[in-house]
């Protein structure tokens, strides 16, 4: 069968080339005109690039508090989204590049936490309904990320303020898989790693 449809396939391919040239018309007599030898050619200008925009536009501001990442403690993904030193490795020095200049700008401090409790929705699912705001930011399974909505336990990306999920360093793709009824619960950025070995969603917990 599926020789069969990859020969469907190439057939229409040739019928569509054939069709798309035109034939010669022998009854015309008409002989086509020849190539001018002394012609050059006119090589179109390359657009300049356009430089990617990549600029936040959030205002100065400070956050007086600490911001916590519950993040899954994982071995066979991309875990850390910060370090807290230089090593010289080179995903390891970014990593740790991006949390000293998030404190310094906004002056809090990040910091990481993991859990092993990652097969379910229970543990945030607890932590939501006990009022424990100790984690700002969580990572979950995309398996399970559904149901952290349907719980009303997280807060959609439409009601913080200065997220903008146009911008280019957020996955557009994805988004789409992300959104429900037109409203986006989760998302994936530049800086979340693991998104490339694995598939975890960012969320802002509900408070």
């Amino acid at each position: 069968m599926k020789k069969q449809l990859a020969a469907l396939l190439l057939l229409s391919a040739m019928l569509l080339a054939s069709c798309s040239e035109k034939p010669s018309d022998p009854a015309s007599g008409d002989p086509e005109p020849a190539e001018d030898p002394g012609a050059v050619s006119e090589v179109p200008e390359a657009e300049p690039e356009t430089e990617l925009d990549t600029k936040d536009y959030v205002p100065e501001m400070t956050f007086e508090k600490e911001i916590n990442f519950l993040l899954p403690d994982v071995s066979w993904l991309t875990r850390d989204i910060i370090t807290d030193e230089q090593t010289g490795e080179r995903v390891n020095d970014a990593q740790n590049a991006l949390k000293l200049e998030m404190e310094s700008r906004f002056g809090t401090t990040l910091s990481e936490h993991f859990t092993g409790d990652i097969w379910s929705t229970a543990y945030i699912s607890r932590l939501v309904k006990a009022g424990d705001d100790s984690y700002d930011i969580c990572y979950s399974l995309d398996l399970y990320a559904p149901g952290y909505i349907t719980g009303d336990m997280v807060t959609p990306y439409t009601e913080l303020d200065y997220v903008d999920l146009t911008r280019p360093y957020w996955d557009q793709s994805i988004l789409k898989c992300m959104t429900v009824n037109g409203t986006p619960y989760f998302a994936f950025g530049a800086y979340d790693l693991s998104y490339y070995d694995f598939t975890p969603a960012s969320c802002s917990t509900r408070k």
